[in-house]
């Protein structure tokens, strides 16, 4: 089966050497521009099944990551000569923002853009691959693509460690969205060692209210399980991105929908992933584990 492609714009010589090493190592097929036109004309000429994945620095020359952003999701680069691509499917694909800066005007922007994840570079050379090889296995083991690849590829995810992480040193929340009993329960025994301070809600009404009710800094990431009652996840979800305070909020959609039109609709609403709930206990502690590894400690808000 064709490996899953990831599609890296990096003009850094040693960050995209590091990059690369690290995505194929966790089974990628890389196909890098060392830039920001050469990232435009490699989308323009693209043939074959779209990426699983695309990653982008933002200060890159000629063309920046905010330039390629915005073509890929439609709209215009701020240098003439440059048109969004004609497929609109790639309004749909996974973008993650790799940058050194940690501006929250930056970071700000990049979701304000559409980007699904943002993560600021580690200055040291084996944080900067464990970092890399975290987002590779979350976005092409975990994430549940758009599905509009010919051949979706293989899983490459598998049982086992994943790099160590510096933990953060404030406190993030986590709100979830869980009406099944044994799900919430499963989800809070998961979460517990991030350290992370976790909120339920027990459907879609419930998270509505406490989100309109929330506090002080916004969550590190919002859970939302698809089918509940009252207001389901994607119903919720369509809410918050219409609104102004959580429309940049990072967004997983944790169901054990697999539907098409399901996933299909979620990245309509601007979700950042969507990550099915496995059926087995064991994979499913597995999986909040390391969904909570990638929002918690690389992904930034």
């Amino acid at each position: 089966m064709a490996r899953p492609t990831v599609l890296l714009a990096e003009d850094n010589e040693d960050h995209a050497f590091l990059a690369r090493r690290a995505l194929e190592a966790v089974g990628a097929t890389v196909v890098l521009a060392p830039g920001g036109p050469e990232a435009a004309h490699a989308i323009c000429a693209w043939s074959g099944p779209l990426p699983f994945l695309v990653t982008l620095d933002l200060a890159m020359p000629m063309l920046d990551g905010f330039d390629v952003l915005n073509l890929l999701r439609g709209r215009p680069a701020t240098i003439s000569g440059f048109q969004p691509p004609t497929d609109v499917r790639w309004r749909q694909v996974p973008i993650v923002v790799l940058s050194t800066s940690r501006y929250p005007k930056d970071v700000s922007a990049a979701y304000a853009a559409g980007a699904n994840s943002y993560i600021t570079k580690p200055s040291v050379p084996s944080e900067y691959r464990a970092a890399l090889t975290t987002l590779g296995r979350y976005w092409l083991g975990l994430n549940t693509p758009p599905l509009f690849q010919d051949d979706p590829g293989p899983q490459v995810l598998e049982a086992g460690d994943w790099p160590t992480m510096s933990p953060r040193v404030e406190t993030r929340r986590i709100l979830f969205a869980e009406d099944n009993e044994d799900h919430a329960f499963l989800i809070r025994r998961s979460l517990a060692s991030t350290g992370a301070q976790l909120v339920h809600a027990v459907d879609g009404e419930d998270a509505l209210d406490l989100l309109n009710a929330w506090t002080g800094d916004p969550p590190a990431v919002i859970l939302l399980d698809v089918n509940m009652p009252r207001l389901g996840g994607l119903e919720v979800l369509e809410r918050l991105r219409q609104g102004d305070r959580f429309a940049r909020v990072p967004i997983v959609i944790f169901s054990t929908s697999t539907l098409g039109p399901d996933v299909t609709r979620a990245y309509d609403l601007r979700a950042n992933s969507y990550v099915s709930k496995p059926k087995a206990f064991g994979d499913f502690r597995r999986v909040l584990e390391e969904l909570s590894s990638y929002w918690i400690y690389v992904n930034e808000v």
